[in-house]
């Protein structure tokens, strides 16, 4: 899938024991908002989606500050009940967002 600027809002490292397998499942799931919806008579505003990416990028996830716009590669896999979902490949920081004034309010 092509790259998209992205706000991400939050990331969170998970890992889990599966209840039927026994088996340690691990991953991160980021909460974001894009340009992707228009306004109709029945919807306003953006909607937050949910994404699941690798354990593997948490390192530089983890050094970013957030809320930020992202730059993302993305992808589809097997979700949930087999469901295609989102998945983020790779990531590149553009600049952290200041959505309330926390910066300028703490100064």
């Amino acid at each position: 899938m092509e790259n998209e600027a992205t706000l991400i809002l939050s990331a969170d490292n998970w890992s889990l024991i599966d209840e039927k397998t026994g088996k340690p499942l691990a991953g991160i799931s980021i909460w974001a908002v894009s340009n992707y919806r228009d306004p109709t008579d029945q919807s306003v505003g953006l909607k937050p989606v949910k994404m699941a990416a690798p354990k593997e990028i948490w390192p530089s996830l983890a050094a970013m500050k957030f809320p930020a716009m992202c730059e993302l590669n993305t992808g589809i896999a097997p979700g949930a009940g087999g469901k295609a979902a989102v998945v983020v490949k790779g990531i590149k920081y553009l600049r952290a967002v200041d959505l309330f004034g926390v910066s300028k309010a703490k100064a």
